[in-house]
């Protein structure tokens, strides 16, 4: 022995360190190339897995956010329907203002009745025209929404229910009804003014979800960005400390190398001097 471990011990040991240097090496690099120093639990276990909480409620909040901006573009197209018709409905009342104004001649009368019944016919084709993915959007929907709406990964019973009841639809058989020549005028304002009411009801609904849709649209961005901001704050080191470690690490590997090196240059020294002076000779 030429020290107090013998040589195949201490060639044992260089050989363990050497394996735990590379290790540690590819480890460093792998962080410096990636720019994170979690690469496993064994860097920091409560920090790696409070990262991939992170990750893994974001993954969450995109799948939220999709479904929430694919229901904005759904209320767009009930509010675009809503406003369409409920415009119809002010020129209706337009309508019988100038057929009972005191100015307009029994000749002038006559169109604008047809106006009013060609308008009825406008509304009836905007509200079976108001669909998405083929849903009707002008309908009540008797309690059932017309869309669900999940507005947290966290918590999936936060949700928003886009529906309508009856006192939201326009009764077109109601307007067929009306006869703009009846006698009272009032009586006649009054039954339009009654539909633009529903019609009004209908568009503050579809624009409410609207705004509420992009406003919990907004949030969830926010959340996402939040979350990859600590996320980025636990899972990243300084750049220079990082290649601090690798360079350490390197060190470390290439003396593990020359060591054994050096090693394996005692032993063959010492091979050669006993074949040169054999036992016994």
């Amino acid at each position: 022995m030429l020290t107090g471990i013998s040589l195949a011990t201490a060639a044992s040991r260089l050989w363990i360190a050497y394996d735990s240097s590379k290790v540690t090496l590819n480890k460093d690099s792998v962080k410096v190339s990636s720019g994170t120093r979690l690469t496993g639990p064994s860097d920091n276990i409560v920090d790696y897995f409070r990262s991939q909480k992170l990750r893994w409620e974001n993954r969450g909040y995109d799948t939220v956010g999709r479904g929430i901006s694919e229901a904005v573009s759904f209320a767009h197209v009930a509010e675009a329907a809503g406003s369409a018709i409920f415009q119809k409905l002010a020129d209706m009342t337009h309508i019988v203002s100038q057929y009972w104004d005191p100015q307009t001649s029994t000749d002038e009368k006559e169109p604008l009745a047809a106006a009013f019944s060609s308008t009825i016919d406008e509304i009836e084709r905007a509200i079976d025209n108001a669909r998405y993915d083929d849903l009707n959007l002008i309908s009540d929907n008797g309690g059932t929404p017309l869309r669900r709406v999940s507005l947290d990964a966290v918590f999936p019973t936060t949700t928003l229910d886009i529906s309508f009841n009856s006192s939201d639809i326009v009764d077109v058989a109601a307007l067929r009804a009306i006869d703009i020549s009846a006698p009272d005028k009032d009586t006649v304002m009054a039954a339009v003014e009654a539909q633009q009411q529903r019609g009004g009801s209908y568009l503050a609904k579809a624009s409410g979800y609207v705004t509420s849709l992009e406003s919990h649209y907004k949030l969830v961005q926010n959340k996402i960005q939040q979350n990859a901001r600590f996320d980025d704050v636990i899972s990243h080191d300084g750049e220079a400390k990082r290649y601090e470690q690798y360079i350490q690490a390197s060190i470390n590997n290439q003396t593990t190398i020359a060591m054994i090196a050096q090693s394996n240059m005692v032993v063959t020294g010492v091979l050669g001097l006993l074949r040169n002076n054999p036992v016994g000779k």
